[in-house]
């Protein structure tokens, strides 16, 4: 009898250990979705956008922040990342290449494409105040927005934010910890 019992135990015992094994693989192989959006492969790469005003990411004090990522076209994380900051009165769309639904990039060999093709995972965002990030009127209307307004590239506000999203990536297993940069023209070569 008491032999039964451990052959029952090791046996439940060895498959609890390959059900765990099982999740823990597929979790691995679980493609990337920063900030929780779904990505869409173009032009070579993952592009992950902000597909909603809802789907916003609330930054460190909760102002709703229109932010995409745009991935390599392989692999999960973490990469080296780079936020692409735009200037005074832009957005985003600056620096996303035509294809990733953006406005079109300052330079065609200088977008969020451009560096995911080369490895990278990169963040564009419209700055608090600024197209969707509470500056448009119709993304004005959410909760959050009551202190969206932008703070002159603050330290305390917009370079916070900027940190709070690559920080965000950094604990969602997306970005490495030891390998982040930011660049930008204009106001937001500034913070950068």
């Amino acid at each position: 009898m008491r032999t039964g019992r451990i052959g029952l135990a090791v046996a439940v015992a060895s498959a609890a250990l390959g059900t765990a094994a099982a999740t823990a693989g597929a979790a691995a192989a679980a493609a990337p979705a920063p900030f929780g959006h779904a990505c869409v492969a173009q032009a070579g790469v993952r592009f992950c956008p902000t597909s909603s005003l809802a789907a916003r990411v609330p930054t460190w004090d909760k102002v709703p922040l229109d932010v995409d990522v745009t991935l390599p076209p392989t692999g999960n994380g973490p990469w080296p990342t780079v936020i692409m900051l735009h200037g005074f009165g832009g957005n985003k769309g600056v620096w996303e290449a035509p294809t990733a639904a953006g406005t079109g990039p300052l330079n065609s060999r200088y977008n969020n494409v451009a560096f995911a093709q080369r490895g990278y995972a990169v963040i564009t965002h419209s700055s608090r105040g600024f197209g969707n990030s509470c500056g448009l009127p119709p993304s004005r209307t959410l909760p959050g927005c009551a202190r969206g307004w932008w703070h002159m590239a603050d330290q305390l506000y917009e370079v916070r934010d900027d940190q709070f999203l690559l920080g965000s990536l950094v604990d969602q297993g997306i970005a490495r910890p030891d390998a982040l940069g930011a660049t930008g023209d204009s106001w937001g070569g500034g913070q950068s």
